[in-house]
């Protein structure tokens, strides 16, 4: 069903009521807010990060809203509400909850084209040490969002990148690994492909 620019108004207006509460409940409303997301404006979207203020579940209820449709969401946010989904990702990924963490790395491979370069170094140095991660599907989201990243990257940033990767990895951790290794690789110069080829090899 498709809704006119009236209706759409008016089920967010309901939505945007019921959080003057701020109780347990508001996590499940930026679910439902996060379903209209495609069609709301940035006045809407500065009502929602309105009634952020203040609440225990900031971060929570953030990621709630802004998964599976920030690319949809981006070109909307100002600076000041990009810092918090930002922040909000990066803090998702010490959260207890695997599937938290996976979601939360993914997104940061979305969001690293509308970085400035402090967020963005802080963004990989993050991602990189999801390589330690204990389950294999954070690793691997890890992993892809690296790949995104390193093709965006300088040859100043992608030396970082290379410099910062781990020289030694456990077995369990090879696959996630390898994946960001096949991708970043491609931007190598002579002497880092070879560094890494050596590395691999002995």
């Amino acid at each position: 069903m498709k809704l006119n620019e009236t209706q759409i108004d008016s089920a967010f207006t309901c939505l945007i009521n019921r959080f003057k509460g701020k109780n347990e409940e508001n996590r499940e409303l930026y679910g439902s807010i996060r379903i209209l997301s495609a069609k709301l404006n940035k006045k809407h979207l500065d009502d929602v990060f309105g009634c952020l203020n203040g609440l225990k579940d900031e971060n929570e209820c953030i990621r709630a809203l802004c998964e599976k449709s920030f690319e949809t969401m981006s070109t909307k946010l100002n600076d000041k509400q990009l810092d918090r989904v930002f922040s909000a990702f990066i803090h998702g990924l010490k959260d207890e909850d695997k599937w938290v963490r996976v979601s939360c790395a993914e997104s940061l491979g979305v969001i690293s084209e509308k970085l400035n370069e402090k967020k963005l170094e802080n963004a990989i140095h993050t991602l990189i040490d999801g390589f330690k991660d204990k389950d294999k599907y954070v690793r691997d989201s890890c992993a892809k969002s690296l790949e995104v990243i390193s093709t965006n990257l300088t040859d100043k940033q992608l030396e970082e990148v290379f410099n910062a990767l781990p020289k030694e990895q456990k077995r369990d951790y090879f696959d996630s690994y390898s994946k960001a290794l096949e991708e970043i690789s491609m931007k190598w110069n002579e002497q880092q492909s070879e560094r890494v080829f050596n590395a691999l090899i002995f």
